[in-house]
């Protein structure tokens, strides 16, 4: 369901279906030329429009974020805990409304778009932590100095959307920007607009003033304004590699901090000791989802655990695309999908189940069934290329080591397991691979909120890893004070001369 649905005062001003800005606690229309059709990737129909060069809508966003950030850096860490208590409270009160909104706008199963919804709502509580973080230091030099430090807010902060997480991603960066003192603007997804437009004016009935919480949209040039704008003083960013490669040259380049988590290929390796049946079952949860930097792409089989390949196989056979995993985001990223492994194909890769022809829901939709590549080798784009779909790729390896070596000379760095009851197996592989989010028997090594994510290499660019402790770090600048004590008799009562 559209957000025109859930908000009566956009009924008259959404009324040609183009998506609005929230700047300053209110919704406004977008003016623009260009315009993007939003397409329910479920359905192929459109559900609205939304402009993408609406350069004003983005410097009032700035200037509203400059004048909210005065007076909400300044609050109370209390007030700050409250709204957020209560913007918690919003959230879980409108979780079947928002579900509705991923579902619609990027294809997700209610199910799926309501564990989303979960994850995000995980770092909002953890947020209530910042009393705790936001504690400066202090110590005595000697008799007469002491030292100590402050955590002051950062500023104007900016968040850049991807498609895949349009709540989970926002509620990783809104909540712990603003209970750390700064105001925030959110540049939406053009394919998913509606959610965090929704969270921002949720925060706003929780009681968050105008202006600490601005959603915009836009094409490149509208994220270029914003991230490269004097008053922008961190921008946070998840999406491809190769966006996030501008975009960190582009913020850094004008002195932003920056945290930038991008693409991934994360490696699985199967050891002929593990248990098939559960590891199995843990891979195929991993890779139907797809459209996930953490989804495992590539399964490595070390000479020995070949059987794990025949019980992946009979257990996809029972998966239906459209009930249990939903579709792509559109038909230009299924045909690039479909391109690959055709090439691939021809290169000697080999499909064990699934079909890239098929018809599902009769044709409607951009679903694919998911698909399981043998033969293939790391030159195969199949293997190099973030495909962001329900594609696993299987690479046979002779031993522990080889598998090490492969998954090292990766060009990603986001996330990496190992399947294994052999604890020195498991040792040697969590000591020596170079990907620093790493599972042992676990598909998706994802931290919970109060551990940071920290990705590396071309899955990373920034100062800072997004969520956990770190974020606090990332959201704030550290003051350092050096105190000598006033003794009376040389207190002076006039204005100091210079």
């Amino acid at each position: 369901m559209s957000i025109r649905n859930f908000i009566p005062e956009l009924k008259n001003l959404t009324r040609n279906c183009t998506i609005p800005y929230f700047i300053n606690g209110k919704f406004q229309k977008s003016v623009g030329k260009e315009i993007d059709n939003i397409i329910n990737p479920a359905t192929e129909k459109s559900i609205g429009n939304i402009l993408l060069d609406d350069n004003d809508s983005c410097t009032q966003a700035i200037n509203s974020s400059k004048i909210s950030f005065n007076s909400w850096s300044k609050s109370s860490i209390n007030k700050r805990i409250n709204v957020l208590i209560e913007w918690n409270n919003w959230i879980n009160n409108n979780k079947d409304s928002i579900a509705q909104m991923i579902t619609e706008e990027n294809g997700k199963t209610i199910d799926d778009s309501l564990a989303e919804l979960e994850r995000g709502i995980e770092v909002v509580k953890f947020s209530l932590s910042a009393p705790h973080y936001l504690k400066g230091e202090s110590s005595i030099i000697n008799n007469n100095l002491e030292i100590l430090t402050k955590k002051q807010p950062l500023g104007i902060t900016a968040g850049i959307m991807p498609f895949n997480f349009p709540a989970m991603i926002p509620l990783w960066m809104i909540p712990l920007s603003i209970v750390s003192g700064n105001s925030i603007i959110i540049k939406s997804s053009e394919k998913c607009p509606s959610t965090p437009l929704f969270l921002a004016y949720g925060a706003t009935q929780a009681g968050l003033p105008d202006g600490v919480c601005n959603v915009i949209h836009g094409n490149k040039d509208i994220t270029s304004q914003l991230i490269t704008n004097d008053n922008i003083e961190g921008v946070s960013f998840v999406g491809s590699t190769n966006i996030g490669k501008k975009i960190y040259d582009q913020a850094t380049k004008s002195g932003k901090r920056t945290q930038i988590n991008m693409g991934a290929k994360n490696h699985a390796v199967i050891m002929p000791d593990c248990n098939y049946e559960d590891t199995a079952k843990s891979i195929i949860s991993s890779f139907v989802v797809g459209q996930r930097c953490m989804a495992i792409s590539v399964l490595v089989v070390v000479d020995g655990a070949e059987e794990i390949i025949d019980v992946i196989k009979n257990k996809l056979d029972v998966i239906d695309p459209v009930k249990d995993m939903g579709p792509l985001i559109t038909k230009e990223s299924k045909n690039n999908v479909i391109n690959n492994i055709e090439k691939s194909l021809d290169s000697g890769a080999k499909i064990i189940t699934g079909n890239i022809e098929k018809k599902i829901n009769n044709g409607v939709g951009y679903y694919m069934e998911p698909i399981l590549i043998d033969n293939v080798n790391k030159d195969m784009s199949v293997y190099k290329e973030e495909l962001f779909a329900p594609i696993l790729s299987i690479v046979r390896v002779p031993d522990l080591d080889s598998a090490i070596n492969l998954v090292n000379s990766n060009q990603y760095g986001n996330g990496t397991a190992i399947f294994t009851n052999n604890l020195y197996n498991a040792t040697k592989y969590e000591n020596e691979t170079n990907i620093t989010q790493c599972g042992v028997n676990v598909p998706i090594p994802v931290s919970p909120p109060y551990y940071s994510w920290t990705s590396t290499k071309e899955s990373y660019r920034g100062s800072h890893y997004v969520y956990g402790p770190s974020s606090f770090d990332f959201y704030t600048k550290l003051k350092t004070v050096m105190k000598k004590p006033v003794l009376d008799n040389n207190i002076s009562t006039s204005m100091p001369t210079n």
